[in-house]
């Protein structure tokens, strides 16, 4: 049974409202109600140093393990040193789960996000690498270490980012640590300086670096220990990649005529020989060059063993490490997938037609399904980071 236990001088007594009775032979003690702006008052015996246990599961005090007086308990207002009442203050505590709600596998702005439009919050994350050089604004993030904060996959409309501005203009630094936010929210579509378009933002009044204790610390070393290591962006990438060319929506980009509007039903043909070739063409960096797709693959391959070398000595990070591991292992299933489709395209070359195209694009769909599941363990998997 947890219990918060409070070694109180006279001094102390009467600042928890404990009052002590001025005569130490009489002995006193009453029984009130804790509720709102109340406190529980207790009279004591001894006015020498006395321990009083406050149980806040069954809402009993003991003083100096004699008689144990009954109080009535409730969580949210029981008065303590080390709670502070969240109703006292002039913001909204909001987190970046809280920014949006899916429905039919879209994104979009949530109902509690938009009922605070116009309110002030309060929010804690870390500003992006790829934040404006001018200082104008940072793009926020849950993750330290972000190099593209709009590297997310099924999230056109960016919600899992939010920029900051102040609110008198000044300009904001760049910094690798962790921010505290408090400011005006504003929920409304606008394109930014950095011509991305955000459906939210806050005009901030007060910003600051959190000290980190000594266990964000060893989150923050190991996050950077894998930053350097790529094996964050690497990832990212991998979904990002198989995203463009298993979405239907994202297919779009492949086929030139309905990008420039000449015709509305996607070249199936053209679009299929783009992904592959698109596919092989970035291979070509890790040495192999076109048409050498396994290289990547490989590369890909060697990740889960970098990982298990970035495990730190925490045990709830170790746990952690291991479903990064396991993260990628499922990653790489995928990839397989993936590149086996392309190297088939790739070898049926001009004999690639309509026919044969949409069994192609049907494969390549089925893969998107897997790959967002990933891509949402991943991100759950930096959220529990953060815990």
């Amino acid at each position: 049974m947890k219990k918060t236990i409070i070694s109180l001088t006279i001094v102390a007594i009467l600042t928890l409202g404990l009052v002590a009775c001025d005569d130490t032979t009489k002995k006193e003690s009453s029984n009130e109600k804790i509720s709102s702006g109340e406190v529980a008052k207790v009279k004591v015996e001894e006015v020498k140093e006395e321990t009083i246990e406050i149980n806040k599961n069954s809402g009993e005090i003991a003083v100096s393990g004699e008689e144990t007086i009954e109080v009535n308990n409730n969580e949210e207002n029981l008065v303590v040193e080390e709670q502070v009442e969240q109703k006292n203050k002039d913001y909204t505590v909001i987190k970046f789960s809280d920014m949006y709600e899916t429905k039919n596998k879209v994104k979009n702005v949530s109902t509690m996000l938009k009922s605070l439009n116009g309110k002030k919050v309060q929010i804690k994350g870390y500003p992006a690498v790829q934040s404006p050089l001018d200082e104008s604004f940072v793009y926020l993030n849950n993750q330290p270490f972000v190099t593209c904060p709009f590297c997310t996959i099924g999230d056109i409309t960016k919600l899992e980012v939010i920029p900051i501005f102040m609110a008198d203009g000044s300009k904001i630094k760049y910094t690798e640590n962790a921010i505290s936010v408090i400011g005006k929210l504003e929920i409304a579509e606008k394109v930014d300086s950095e011509g991305y378009t955000t459906q939210f933002r806050i005009y901030a009044d007060k910003v600051e670096e959190i000290k980190d204790s000594n266990a964000n610390k060893a989150v923050n070393d190991y996050y950077k220990t894998l930053s350097e290591r790529g094996m964050i962006y690497d990832i990212q990438t991998l979904q990002m990649n198989i995203e463009y060319a298993s979405n239907p929506e994202y297919m779009k980009y492949y086929d030139e005529k309905l990008q420039n509007g000449t015709s509305k039903v996607m070249d199936q043909v053209a679009v299929l020989k783009a992904i592959s070739d698109e596919y092989l063409g970035y291979d070509s960096q890790y040495g192999g060059g076109f048409n050498s797709g396994y290289t990547y693959l490989d590369y890909v391959k060697e990740c889960p063993e970098i990982v298990k070398m970035c495990e730190p000595a925490d045990e709830r990070l170790k746990t952690l490490n291991n479903e990064l591991v396991k993260l990628y292992e499922d990653e790489i299933k995928i990839l397989e997938k993936y590149q086996d489709i392309c190297y088939k395209i790739n070898a049926l070359g001009n004999n690639l037609n309509t026919q044969n195209a949409g069994e192609f694009i049907k494969q390549l769909q089925e893969l998107n399904s897997p790959n967002m599941k990933q891509y949402n363990a991943f991100t759950q998997w930096n959220n529990k980071l953060r815990e």
